[in-house]
């Protein structure tokens, strides 16, 4: 398997899921839910504003003169979102799935990060890729009925699967943080967050393709999956080509 087709299309994912994001928050006018901790609704000005910013930051992603530049302004805009997400989980009472959107927030900047051939990018996304996996794996294994219930009804057994995706989550993101078998775990949860895709996401689009949530629910998982691949083609990069 050639490593750069893995990374390159972890790059065109991430920056297109990016570009995505942003287009949805600009055309609502509304935050991100389920990436958005804040309990209050921003101004539709202020999410138009982000969801531009992110709109550039993924279309230069895409060009590879300007695609430095691009990530840069991903890798801001997520650190930004990162430390308003971690505020509003620390305001309410403890609750892990709060921890959720922060998770994610540090691992698209991470991805961002790394993209911007930023030093040490590759080991700085492949640990907070791994310790956002450990934290999805709890949450799993601990709400069974809520991930049970994202499940689609044609799918039989709903109440097992967090089993499985919990543990996958808990065992990729180990593996990650250990540094060990990273490119088959990296891929097996890039394929898992694709086949999210087709088989979770698209019969909810279909079903509310006005809402918000639903985009964001889709377009976060394509972007991991991005986020993935590209740790799968850098962990067999030779080191130079890693940072």
């Amino acid at each position: 398997m050639d490593v750069r087709l893995l990374d390159t299309a972890g790059s065109i994912a991430l920056a297109l899921a990016l570009l995505a994001l942003g287009a949805a928050s600009a055309l609502f006018g509304a935050a991100l839910p389920g990436l958005d901790a804040l309990p209050i609704a921003a101004p539709a000005w202020a999410s138009q504003a982000a969801g531009a910013w992110l709109m550039i930051a993924g279309a230069a992603m895409l060009v590879p003169a300007l695609a430095r530049i691009g990530a840069w302004l991903g890798f801001i805009y997520w650190l930004m979102f990162m430390a308003l997400t971690k505020l509003a989980a620390l305001a309410g009472p403890f609750d892990l799935t709060a921890w959720v959107p922060p998770a994610e927030a540090i691992a698209f900047a991470a991805a961002c990060y790394a993209r911007a051939r930023a030093p040490a990018g590759g080991v700085v996304l492949r640990l907070a890729f791994g310790m956002m996996l450990v934290l999805f794996g709890v949450v799993h294994l601990m709400h069974r009925d809520i991930i049970a219930s994202l499940i689609p009804a044609w799918i039989p057994y709903a109440e097992h699967w967090p089993w499985l995706t919990g543990g996958v989550n808990l065992l990729a993101g180990a593996a990650l943080i250990l540094n060990r078998f990273t490119t088959p775990a990296a891929l097996a949860i890039a394929a898992m967050f694709g086949s999210w895709l087709p088989l979770v996401h698209a019969e909810r689009l279909l079903g509310a393709p006005d809402s918000l949530f639903e985009w964001t629910f889709a377009l976060t998982a394509l972007g991991l999956a991005g986020a993935a691949l590209t740790i799968a083609g850098r962990a067999q990069t030779p080191p130079p080509s890693t940072l």
